[in-house]
């Protein structure tokens, strides 16, 4: 029986893969680079960051997303470049994200910055009906294993103080059709992001209010968060993702260089009796590596 629901859960992916496919995250204001290559340039330090989540814990063939960044501020802060490795798999399919990225920064007074930033790189996708005990008999399915490797380019702006941002993105420019690809679950279609977050002080506290717009051809999505920063140590909070998943998140700054975060979802559909919520993890090392690097408090 649960082959038979890894199997349906496949077919659905066939039909809504354009939308998994890019990672999702709640803790991303810390590392935007995972989907804004502008990023790499906005701190003047060289960074470490590892993201996981475990989508729908109980629930066999659910997405498990992985991605590791690394960036460096480059030419006294002028510029910068990193790497991203991102993998999704989900059902049968999956997905790794292998890009490089660079960046420039344009100062605009003494504390705004203009960031643009562009990338490239490439999407290898598998989808191994093999797994699928049921599907040996189909002849559409069999033991197929389907591989695709292909190639995408992106780009993106970032403006930012030390208390405000605003972003905007296309991280993977190129659409793929499934005539391109020979798989209907090869098929990509763009997606457009924007971000926006402000930190307020609050006596003792900070609060600081995210948002997150994801946009393709046949899918929108958004995120909007709010968190308090206490003893500028501990961050809490809470968010909801398109009004139907509801969670908490939270991050503690161990060191100046060293954060790690938690995130705890929960969907408010039917789905939540099926499973058992979904877990992120965040970790963040900087180091200035480079003599005209420096660390300084910042909030994104």
């Amino acid at each position: 029986m649960k082959k038979l629901i890894v199997f349906a859960f496949v077919i659905i992916s066939c039909q809504f893969s354009y939308g998994q496919h890019e990672p999702i995250y709640t803790q991303y204001s810390m590392n935007q680079a995972m989907f804004n290559p502008a990023y790499a340039s906005v701190n003047n330090v060289m960074n470490f960051s590892f993201m996981s989540r475990k989508q729908w814990v109980g629930l066999e063939g659910a997405p498990f997303t992985n991605t590791l960044l690394a960036s460096s501020s480059m030419f006294n802060g002028k510029g910068g470049a990193g790497i991203i490795m991102h993998s999704n798999a989900y059902g049968v399919s999956t997905n790794l994200d292998l890009f490089a990225q660079a960046a420039y920064s344009l100062k605009l007074g003494l504390k705004a910055q203009l960031s643009i930033g562009i990338q490239g790189g490439y999407m290898i996708n598998e989808n191994d009906f093999s797994k699928i005990e049921e599907a040996a008999t189909d002849p559409l399915f069999g033991d197929v294993v389907e591989n695709s490797s292909l190639t995408n380019v992106g780009m993106g702006i970032f403006f930012s103080t030390d208390n405000f941002y605003l972003g905007l993105s296309i991280p993977k420019y190129i659409e793929y059709t499934s005539s391109e690809t020979a798989s209907e679950l090869f098929t990509f279609k763009r997606h457009y992001y924007g971000s926006i977050g402000a930190v307020l002080p609050m006596g003792l506290l900070k609060l600081k209010t995210t948002g997150l717009i994801v946009y393709s051809e046949f899918d929108t999505s958004y995120e909007l968060a709010a968190s308090l920063l206490m003893a500028e140590t501990i961050w809490a909070g809470l968010f909801t993702r398109n009004l139907n998943a509801f969670g908490a998140m939270g991050m503690f700054e161990i060191t100046d260089r060293l954060k790690m975060g938690l995130t705890i979802e929960l969907p408010s559909t039917e789905l939540v009796t099926n499973q058992y919520g979904s877990y992120e993890v965040f970790v963040s090392w900087e180091i200035a590596a480079f003599r005209n690097q420096v660390f300084k408090r910042r909030y994104f």
